[in-house]
């Protein structure tokens, strides 16, 4: 794949598209010319970087979170790259997770299974079945491959899908996602959420909607004193 985006070059952010990319299928070879730094080009620019990563990556939808799709509108000239970053980092650390750089091939692809089919409640027999291995061995290879009990691995996988069906535009109940990713008893997966972040879900998704619901006047708001520092300075 070969992205280009007339304007200024930016080095550092070329390297960390490349990087992002490097995760995905496709060729890898990328080339940015850095537009004007304005939020409409910035926009444009993660929505391409998402829906090519999407297009290879069929899973990564699935855990990308809303605040990675948000305006860059608010943002100065000097804060726009700083943003992007952020959210390029952010994507970096859910390719990783969801395609793992490890050796093993089995458990690679046991991993990219599991995470395009999260929402089917998947379990560990139905993740050996696809492997063609008995649960022991699976479970000793996979926790060689990556540090980690699959237990722990799945767990996480599905926590953080749940943080997305808890807060993106078709938010659902915790009943319903626990029951969308396999748990039977709603509070045994609202315990599990906890351990894994430290808040239960309803906590989880009132806290990221009111960070939603407030963005705006507070890049409003930041604004308006940077202009009043800014005045009171030449003065």
């Amino acid at each position: 794949m070969r992205s280009e985006v007339y304007g200024k070059r930016d080095p550092n952010m070329e390297r960390l598209c490349a990087s992002v990319l490097a995760h995905s299928d496709g060729q890898t070879a990328i080339d940015i010319a850095w537009v004007p730094r304005d939020a409409a080009s910035y926009k444009s620019l993660m929505d391409s970087l998402i829906t090519v990563l999407s297009d290879e990556l069929p899973a990564l939808p699935l855990y990308i979170p809303q605040e990675i799709f948000r305006d860059f509108t608010g943002l100065s000239e000097s804060e726009l790259p700083e943003m992007l970053e952020k959210r390029l980092l952010r994507i970096r650390r859910v390719i990783l997770f969801i395609r793992p750089d490890i050796s093993s091939d089995t458990i690679f692809k046991a991993i990219t299974w599991m995470a395009e089919n999260v929402d089917t409640g998947f379990s560990l027999p139905d993740v050996t079945k696809h492997c063609y291995l008995n649960r022991y061995y699976f479970s000793s290879l996979f926790h060689e491959a990556t540090g980690i009990r699959y237990c722990d691995y799945a767990k996480i996988m599905k926590v953080e899908r749940a943080k997305i069906l808890l807060t993106g535009p078709s938010r659902k109940q915790t009943v319903a996602i626990a029951a969308t990713l396999g748990f039977r008893d709603p509070q045994y997966f609202s315990d599990m959420f906890r351990e894994v972040t430290g808040v239960r879900p309803a906590k989880y998704q009132y806290d990221v909607e009111d960070d939603l619901k407030n963005y705006l006047p507070r890049l409003a708001k930041k604004k308006e004193t940077c202009l009043q520092e800014g005045a009171a300075a030449e003065n």
